[in-house]
């Protein structure tokens, strides 16, 4: 009896051991997520001192929506303060800076989030005995300060990584593939 449960635990540890753990959709979600920190926030720098950044808010219809207030002639005893000013409206999109960002006078603001929409594939890699794993993200939350940026904020951008079982858990292989 005592050595029939042996064997039986040994042949059950044998076929856990020998089984490989299947790599699921939502799975590669988690997996991907963590690793690379989705949702992502993409931001922008503006430097409030310089005139061509105000040129840019201007051209973008910033201070005409009220986000921004761009000082348009300047004395010289106005030297030294900005030439862009950010109202009220534009709070929700301001990002926290720090203090040497602010002795330069450089506000970031918020472009979208970028975040996982699907998992488009997984197919095996039998020479790295890893799974590509292909997958689309969106942007969501986008600002009205995307428009300083030449870039299509409703395609989807599609990417890839590597994923491989180590210590019986999913693991990014190196960097995710853009």
């Amino acid at each position: 009896m005592k050595s029939s449960l042996i064997i039986l635990f040994t042949i059950s540890v044998a076929l856990t051991g020998c089984g490989t753990k299947q790599l699921d959709k939502q799975t590669a979600l988690e997996v991907i997520k963590k690793s690379a920190g989705y949702p992502l926030s993409l931001d922008r720098d503006i430097y409030c001192s310089d005139p061509e950044h105000a040129r840019k808010l201007m051209a973008a219809g910033l201070d005409k929506n009220g986000l921004v207030t761009v000082l348009q002639t300047q004395k010289l005893s106005d030297g030294g303060k900005p030439l862009i000013q950010f109202t009220a409206k534009a709070q929700p999109y301001l990002l926290a800076i720090s203090p040497k960002d602010k002795t330069f006078g450089i506000q970031k603001v918020k472009l979208a989030d970028e975040d996982i929409a699907e998992i488009t594939s997984i197919q095996d890699d039998e020479s790295t005995k890893t799974k590509l794993v292909e997958y689309t993200t969106i942007y969501k939350n986008v600002s009205p300060f995307a428009a300083l940026v030449n870039q299509d904020f409703t395609v989807l951008k599609k990417h890839k990584a590597y994923l491989s079982l180590r210590d019986g858990s999913w693991q990014v292989e190196n960097r995710i593939v853009h």
